[in-house]
């Protein structure tokens, strides 16, 4: 008997459907981007849920965005945490850093918080929250600055 089930409906006029024994993972793709969803049991028999995506739609693989349990999964999405405070001050510098911005302490106040960027660009956030809305909502040109500002955060956070 099947451990996982999958269907998909569309412009067809049927269902398809899929069985998966030791996992099951589903590509729901457009023209602007894929979602990928995995799900699979690990060694303690908890079900594990891995959410990715990819730029267009010939990717069945992607970047990871989430790993774990579903109630991980519903914690993570109905946290109602300020997006400041999941981040320290240093992982916030630092992710803007990976970004190509420096923090400006001197020209910087509580309530004005300036990050010079490059070719003098100047970025001006109003608190800490924006800050991190920011680096949580853009979306970077090249995938690689994506990928530092993720780590660079994360890292400084441990």
């Amino acid at each position: 008997m099947s451990k996982f089930y999958g269907t998909v409906n569309g412009a067809a006029r049927t269902e398809a459907t899929r069985r998966g024994h030791d996992f099951i993972k589903v590509s729901a793709q457009s023209w602007d981007g894929s979602l990928i969803t995995r799900m699979h049991y690990d060694h303690d028999g908890r079900l594990i849920v891995q959410l990715s995506w990819a730029d267009g739609s010939s990717s069945c693989y992607g970047r990871t965005i989430f790993e774990g349990t579903l109630d991980e999964l519903e914690a993570k999405l109905s946290a109602k945490v300020p997006a400041h405070l999941a981040y320290s001050k240093s992982a916030l510098i630092s992710g803007m850093e990976a970004a190509g911005c420096t923090y400006d302490e001197i020209d910087s106040t509580d309530s004005w918080l300036v990050f010079n960027g490059e070719y003098g660009n100047t970025v001006h956030f109003e608190s800490w929250d924006e800050v991190a809305d920011w680096l949580n909502g853009v979306v970077f040109d090249d995938p690689d600055v994506a990928d530092r500002v993720y780590c660079a955060m994360n890292k400084a956070g441990e």
